[in-house]
């Protein structure tokens, strides 16, 4: 019988051996991974009765000992394949389970790149140790390694959000110990509070032993929303706590002096995490995602936001490029702002006034540049992050020494040079993400 494998044909050369057994195909997905073992021991065989038969009929020549050697160079790198990416990955003789929720989102589930389903999952029958899971929704997405014990569930619990920064998760999975059980927890951010049925046990990171019964662990942040898991300690495991903790869009709100209107209230939004400070039209998206998931009563929803650009947002974290004639009778703002300054900056006063009294966003026009665009930067006199078109109208946020911030794309501000824009009338139409 003639090997699948080159190497093992060119070794074999002319010489007849006797049948080797080979597996048939099967469906079972566990008797395929015995089988695609199976196939390289029959190679295995072939060689040893190959090298057997080249010593004892042909004697030792230059050519019979490079056969040899090929032989034991196939055998050791088919035993380090198998030995260090095979075994690995996979549990032959038990299974694994994986258990995903997403709360009221549905979301799909792949697993090592291959769909297996939508939110609320449970997957049984699983054989990996370890595994790329990713779970994407319309408005944002998950992705990590997560790990499998032999006859364990794994669970992964997911608040999915806006964005990375906006979503929070939970990874629960368990690994053997000898002794009595375990708890370890990890976090982001670190130096989370970490509470085992009511009892303070430290802040993550932290390991410990814990009694082998129903538990529920809680950890809590300032500036973060809390997480709570319901756990089942099993001796002779450890089980692994991995969380994600959801930064709070609305961590504290301060009442302002409210330019202009009498019923409209402006409350300052005040967070002491930079990264809200980035991007504020991706806080201002995770406001309106925090509202239309945790706040109950509509009159508590902010109608508008503003941050201290002066660039005003609807309640669903859109900017408003042109500001519309007629507004709700009751309005309320939130300004997105930090500590340091909780008071209404220059522009978003200007421009909430403006808004109020039915102005519209400054807005500038794109002059000739000797060619169809202008370069978009994303600081001043920085590197270049888009082309604003020539013609094409834009909201300015912004001047600076001689550079101009504008809105384009979708919500994305960048600068271009004061030289070529000019400020239009407000009948014409700024250009929509």
């Amino acid at each position: 019988m003639v090997s699948y494998c080159p190497l093992v044909r060119y070794c074999l050369g002319q010489t007849k051996l006797y049948f080797v057994w080979r597996p048939r195909a099967e469906s079972n997905r566990r008797m395929r991974v015995l089988q695609t073992l199976a196939l390289p021991l029959g190679d295995v065989a072939l060689l040893f009765a190959h090298s057997s038969r080249i010593y004892y009929t042909r004697g030792v020549s230059l050519k019979n000992i490079l056969a040899i050697v090929f032989s034991v160079i196939f055998l050791a790198a088919v035993g380090a394949f198998v030995y260090f990416k095979v075994l690995p990955q996979i549990n032959l003789f038990s299974t694994s389970s994986l258990a995903i929720s997403t709360g009221n989102t549905a979301a799909q589930v792949y697993l090592n790149g291959r769909l297996i389903g939508t939110t609320p999952l449970r997957k049984e029958g699983l054989s990996y140790k370890k595994a790329t899971v990713r779970v994407a929704s319309p408005a944002n997405s998950w992705e990590g390694s997560i790990s499998f014990s032999p006859n364990a569930e794994t669970t992964l619990n997911l608040e999915l959000g806006t964005n990375q920064v906006f979503s929070g998760s939970d990874v629960v999975w368990l690994s053997s110990q000898n002794g009595q059980a375990g708890l370890t927890v990890i976090s982001e951010p670190s130096e989370v509070l970490v509470t085992l049925d009511g009892i303070d046990l430290g802040k993550t990171p932290l390991s410990l032993n814990i009694s082998s019964d129903p538990h529920i662990v809680k950890l809590s942040k300032e500036g973060y929303q809390g997480r709570s898991l319901n756990i089942l300690a099993r001796e002779n495991y450890q089980l692994n706590i991995n969380s994600h903790l959801f930064l709070l869009p609305i961590p504290s709100l301060l009442p302002q002096a409210t330019p202009a209107a009498t019923n409209t209230q402006v409350y300052s939004i005040v967070s002491k995490d930079d990264v809200l400070g980035t991007d504020f039209g991706a806080w201002a998206k995770a406001v309106s995602y925090w509202q239309s998931v945790y706040e109950s009563s509509p009159s508590a929803i902010f109608t508008y936001l503003i941050d201290p650009n002066g660039v005003v947002y609807d309640r669903g974290g859109d900017v408003i490029h042109e500001y519309p004639a007629t507004l709700p009778s009751k309005i309320t703002i939130a300004y997105l702002t930090y500590p340091s300054e909780t008071s209404l900056s220059e522009s978003a006063t200007t421009s909430l006034q403006k808004f109020l009294s039915g102005g519209v966003a400054p807005q500038v026009k794109i002059l000739p540049t000797g060619q169809a665009w202008l370069r978009i930067r994303k600081e001043p006199d920085g590197e270049e992050v888009g082309k604003a078109e020539v013609g094409k109208t834009y909201t300015k946020i912004s001047e600076q020494n001689g550079w101009t911030q504008i809105i384009y794309g979708n919500n994305l501000r960048g600068w271009v040079s004061s030289s070529y824009v000019e400020d239009v009338k407000s009948t014409e139409p700024a250009e929509t993400p």
